[in-house]
C-alpha cells in the first residue's frame, strides 16, 4: 500500500464501537494537552451507532466542540440534516457539549478560525467512504477537490437535496487525527481499489496526503477484497 506511514488499516467486527474508543481516546488526550477537543463530525448510518455509544460519563463534555465536515442545505431539524441526526444520537443526552451547524460557508470558516485558530486542525475529524468514492460532501469531479486555501465552500452533491456545504481537501490534510468508518461488502471492491490502488481515483484518496494519523476502521465484509492492508 502507498499510504503515508502513518496510516493504519483495523479490521473490527464492531466499527462503531471501535470507533467510539478512538474518539474518546483522542478527546481524552486534546483536553489533557489543551484543555479543549475540537471534532469534526461525519453524517451517515454509520457514524450513527458511533454517537450512541457515547455516554455523559466520557469526557467532560464542556470541554468538547463539534463541528460537521458536511451539511445538506437544510435547515436544522429537517431528516436529512446530519445535524439532526447527531442531536438525535448524542446532544439529547449530552447538552453540555458544544456542536456548531453548518449553515454558511464564509460564517463557518470564521468560526473555525476563532476556535481552531490559524492552523485550523481539528484534533479528530471523522469521515465516511460513499460507494463513488466520495467524503464528506466531496464528490467525483467537484470543483471543491481543487480548493487550495478555503476552508468551507459550497459543494453539489447528489438528489436528495443536492446544495451542500464541505470542508474542503486543505482541512483534512491538517488534522491531527483521521478515522474512516467503513462497514459492508458492498464496498469491498472500491476499499481495496482505494487503499492499494493509484492515487488521484477517488476524492476519499486525499487522506493520503494527511499530515496526521489516520486510520481505517473497517468491517470484515468491507475488508474481504484487501490485500496487504489489513491488520
Amino acid at each position: 500500500m502507498s499510504n503515508l506511514a502513518l496510516t493504519t488499516v483495523t479490521v473490527v467486527d464492531d466499527v462503531c464501537a471501535m470507533g467510539a474508543e478512538r474518539f474518546l481516546a483522542v478527546g481524552r488526550e486534546s483536553i489533557a494537552r489543551d484543555d479543549g477537543f475540537y471534532a469534526g463530525l461525519s453524517g451517515g448510518s454509520t457514524p450513527r451507532g458511533l454517537y450512541q455509544r457515547l455516554k455523559a460519563g466520557d469526557l467532560p463534555w464542556d470541554a468538547v466542540d463539534l463541528f460537521f465536515g458536511d451539511e445538506r442545505c437544510v435547515p436544522q431539524d429537517h431528516e436529512l440534516s446530519n445535524y439532526r441526526m447527531v442531536k438525535e444520537a448524542l446532544l439529547t443526552r449530552i447538552p453540555q457539549c458544544r456542536a456548531h451547524f453548518l449553515h454558511d460557508a464564509a460564517e463557518y470558516t470564521e468560526l473555525l478560525r476563532v476556535t481552531l485558530g490559524p492552523t485550523g486542525r481539528f484534533d479528530l475529524l471523522l469521515l465516511g467512504m460513499g460507494e463513488d468514492g466520495h467524503t464528506a460532501s466531496l464528490f467525483p469531479g467537484s470543483p471543491a477537490l481543487d480548493e487550495k486555501d478555503r476552508w468551507v465552500v459550497e459543494a453539489p452533491g447528489v438528489p436528495p437535496a443536492t446544495e451542500r456545504l464541505t470542508v474542503t481537501p486543505p482541512m483534512i490534510r491538517k488534522a491531527r487525527n483521521v478515522v474512516i468508518l467503513v462497514s459492508g461488502g458492498k464496498k469491498a471492491n472500491l476499499l481495496a481499489e482505494v487503499l492499494e490502488g493509484p492515487a488521484g481515483r477517488y476524492p476519499i484518496q486525499v487522506v493520503r496526503e494527511c499530515e496526521g494519523k489516520v486510520e481505517w476502521l473497517v468491517d470484515p465484509p468491507a475488508a474481504a477484497k484487501l490485500g496487504g492492508s489489513a491488520a
